[in-house]
């Protein structure tokens, strides 16, 4: 009897085990980039559905559910920026995640660049893109890459603290309540326009999503590097996101801690920073 018991108890614990591995996952139609043909990009979207489906633990919302709740919460291509909007739709179509991302042709290349979003928190959970010489290389690759990308949602979230070394490759110099920031090694001098430009284009750790910090983030960052003796930053000049006007922009020096304006044609010095 007492075996009986025990049996059952492990049946139902791994049954629980696994209802909390399940992930309910929504794909949106990819952005379209650089002559992107539209049929090829339809059957691309169907062959990541069915890996995705293939994969334990995954359930995907079809495309008919997700296109009527979309029209229901009235979501618009425009509201993808903005994180709220996000939320409130990823909780409309009771998901977990939701997979966006772009289709595109660059230099001869077919890259597929998918970006899986947490619906609780708004954290990018991958963000890598899949580069292929041909169409034809798809059957062979997209299944190790949609295997990745699942491999990511089950992995246990670390929790970090500032000093460490972030999944980006920087430095955190924040960490309170599940969320961080972390910052890029120095990515050169640069005028204000370029200095953007290097930000948003910089790609440690696979991610698209840094940027060049507001005035107020690189206070914080200049804050940190202080009280906890961060490294890879110089006793310089930095700029920030934050104009002034049309021809200036807020910089923050790391030597005095002073604060000011400048033009934007200053060669300043330049990191990145994330936030997930």
């Amino acid at each position: 009897m007492k075996k009986i018991i025990f049996s059952l108890f492990i049946i139902l614990g791994m049954a629980a085990l696994s209802a909390q591995e399940q992930h309910v996952i929504a794909v949106t139609p990819f952005d379209l980039i650089g002559g992107f043909n539209q049929d090829d990009a339809d059957v691309i979207y169907e062959l990541l559905i069915t890996e995705l489906v293939r994969c334990r633990g995954i359930e995907v919302v079809d495309r008919d559910s997700f296109e009527t709740v979309r029209t229901q919460v009235n979501f618009q291509n425009s509201d993808w920026s903005d994180t709220d909007r996000v939320t409130e739709f990823g909780r409309a179509l009771n998901v977990n995640y939701i997979i966006r991302g772009q289709k595109m042709i660059l230099s001869g290349k077919y890259i597929i660049s998918a970006r899986i979003v947490d619906i609780n928190t708004s954290m990018v959970m991958f963000d890598t893109p899949l580069q292929l010489n041909g169409l034809d290389e798809l059957f062979g690759h997209l299944p190790v890459y949609v295997t990745s990308m699942v491999e990511t949602l089950f992995q246990p979230q670390r929790d970090f603290r500032v000093g460490d070394a972030g999944p980006g490759g920087g430095i955190i110099f924040f960490a309170e309540d599940g969320r961080y920031m972390e910052y890029s090694g120095e990515l050169g001098r640069f005028r204000w326009n370029d200095a953007m430009t290097a930000a948003k284009n910089h790609r440690g750790g696979g991610f698209s999503d840094w940027y060049l910090p507001t005035r107020n983030e690189l206070d914080l960052l200049y804050r940190s590097t202080r009280e906890n003796r961060l490294a890879g930053i110089s006793y310089d000049w930095y700029w920030s996101s934050s104009e002034i006007t049309d021809n200036s922009a807020w910089y923050r020096n790391f030597s005095g801690g002073r604060q000011g304006s400048a033009s934007k044609t200053s060669p300043f010095r330049v990191l990145a920073i994330r936030v997930f």
